[in-house]
């Protein structure tokens, strides 16, 4: 496997991201008894269980019409404006794939892994 190549222009603010991101030019390995991308997301789905997540939802009108909708999740169930006004906690975004949400097993153990964190 070869390490992923990122450019990054010198003046770009995400030099910093990646200096401080070293997975992001990390060579992935592949588990050797699952090559194969697609099995890799359907295993992922059927061994995993879904973990508990309880979301605090903001919904944003946009000028266009549309909505933008955030599901927030802090430790302890506390809400969303202690969190964020007390915590120096950094912020997380998490972007699920073009038909999921945020109840998606691979989302909820991933916020479920950084809310423990």
């Amino acid at each position: 496997a070869r390490a992923p190549r990122l450019r990054v222009h010198a003046d770009s603010p995400y030099g910093t991201l990646v200096a401080e991101c070293p997975s992001l030019t990390q060579k992935f390995l592949v588990t050797p008894w699952c090559t194969n991308t697609h099995a890799q997301t359907i295993l992922a789905s059927v061994l995993r269980r879904k973990m508990p997540v309880a979301y605090h939802r903001e919904t944003l009108q946009l000028s266009c019409g549309g909505s933008l909708v955030l599901d927030w999740a802090f430790p302890g169930g506390v809400s969303s404006q202690a969190a964020l006004q007390q915590s120096p906690t950094p912020v997380v975004v998490l972007l699920h794939g073009v038909t999921g949400g945020s109840g998606e097993t691979y989302i909820t153990h991933v916020v479920s892994s950084e809310i423990e964190r």
